[in-house]
């Protein structure tokens, strides 16, 4: 088995390490649905099956020494300790997307010579895959000087092909990688399966309410049709402060900010199949997670990050930047509300509808949310899966179609409105049946 069977089946998130683990060389990377997704050249590949063992849209483990969890437990993961916090670097903060935490912590920890090098995505333009680039002390603080390119959030895919080649190349090296939660499982998965030494990694772990795939820039430079579109920040705190709006960028040397509700309706119709099925919202795999601050506690137009602990190299990473941070302790529970993760974990319905659709179809029913204790599926999560499918469709749409963008989507919402009236109603009926039976 290849990746090739979990990018048909639409399991693949597009975080580039499959390329790096191909011995012959047999992996090249193609758009296709707005995702860059592996592709195999026949001639070359000796079906190893390396690159299935190592995806992890494939693989997605919660059990801990072989005891499964529920979906909440496993979405908490172990916690050390959890914080708000913010840099006290005012121009970190301002350009972060949030408070800055990721930046500050990658600088102090490079200048300090606890890590030999991060990995960073550094541009702000979305006509190629992303990737993440090397940085070392010195490279990642003349971002002060020529200008700062690595912070703020990109809400894509990010090959993470460059990070794996060097840590197999280096294995010594200590590094500090960023990424969403479905990466890391990739990278760990490296880890493991190459015997590399777990402590030499720094894993920071980022939030993760779904990632858009790349078509959504096609739907945005349809916005200002008159202007070229080179290039774009998901969230910019200039125009009323956090949580940020949209800054848009144009070949003529022009700006433009547009609200960010442009960003959040567009979320679900321009966003991966497989992240549907995932229910990893504050990666469990990190040694340090973190998000915007929600919690309404310690929030600000600046910009704050809800921070959670994992481990104690996290922690250890944490002491050393603090003189640069400045922080609050707070509850995992107060952070988990505000993340609605009850609302993520019945993403473990619309897997199991996945692996039941890939078993009967006789194909491999994939390991996703391998460990995670689940009840009956109720009827109305069918539905509901049926019309989230739907609607990444529309997404799927070559460019030319996304001048219909705004009708298509007003219309998805009135019929999402609809559908959740009808189950409402559904349910208070059937409430009332079961109360009737039971006093029969």
């Amino acid at each position: 088995m290849t990746v090739y069977e979990n990018c048909k089946n639409g399991l693949c998130c597009s975080c580039g390490i499959c390329k790096s683990v191909c011995k012959t060389g047999a992996i090249m990377y193609q758009k296709k649905d707005g995702m860059f997704i592996p592709t195999i050249e026949k001639d070359k590949c000796i079906n190893c099956g390396v690159c299935a063992d190592i995806c992890p849209g494939y693989h997605q483990y919660y059990s801990s020494h072989g005891i499964s969890k529920t979906p909440l437990e496993a979405i908490k993961g172990n916690v050390v300790t959890c914080y708000n916090a913010w840099s006290r670097n005012a121009q970190i903060r301002h350009i972060g997307a949030s408070g800055g935490i990721v930046t500050t912590l990658v600088g102090e920890l490079l200048n300090r010579k606890v890590y030999d090098c991060a990995f960073c995505v550094d541009n702000y333009t979305y006509d190629v895959f992303l990737s993440t680039e090397y940085y070392t002390s010195e490279t990642f603080s003349q971002q002060e000087k020529l200008g700062w390119k690595t912070p703020k959030s990109r809400y894509l895919p990010v090959s993470h092909e460059k990070t794996v080649d060097y840590i197999l190349s280096n294995r010594d090296a200590k590094v500090i990688v960023i990424a969403v939660p479905c990466a890391l499982q990739g990278i760990l998965s490296v880890i493991d399966k190459y015997q590399l030494v777990r402590e030499n990694y720094l894993l920071i772990g980022l939030f993760c309410e779904r990632n858009f795939q790349y078509n959504l820039v096609n739907y945005f430079a349809t916005l200002n049709k008159d202007k070229k579109l080179t290039g774009f920040h998901f969230k910019n705190k200039e125009s009323g402060g956090w949580p940020g709006n949209l800054k848009f960028f144009f070949e003529d040397g022009s700006i433009e900010y547009k609200d960010k509700s442009f960003r959040t309706d567009a979320k679900d119709f321009f966003q991966p199949e497989r992240c549907l099925y995932c229910i990893d919202k504050l990666a469990i795999n990190a040694d340090i997670a973190l998000g915007d601050n929600y919690t309404q506690i310690d929030s600000s137009e600046l910009g704050s990050n809800s921070i959670i602990i994992r481990s104690k190299r996290g922690l250890s990473a944490w002491d050393e930047c603090s003189a640069a941070i400045e922080y609050r302790s707070i509850s995992y529970d107060i952070i988990a509300k505000a993340e609605a993760v009850e609302d993520r974990a019945e993403n473990v319905y619309f897997a199991e509808l996945k692996k039941k659709k890939l078993f009967e179809a006789g194909l491999y029913a994939p390991n996703i949310n391998e460990g995670v204790l689940i009840e009956n599926i109720p009827d109305r999560r069918e539905q509901e899966y049926l019309f989230k499918l739907g609607n990444l469709r529309v997404g799927f749409e070559d460019d030319t179609q996304f001048s219909n963008y705004n009708r298509i989507i007003n219309k998805a919402k009135r019929k999402r409105k609809k559908e959740l009236l009808i189950y409402s109603i559904r349910s208070k009926f059937a409430a009332i049946i079961r109360k009737l039976i039971n006093r029969g």
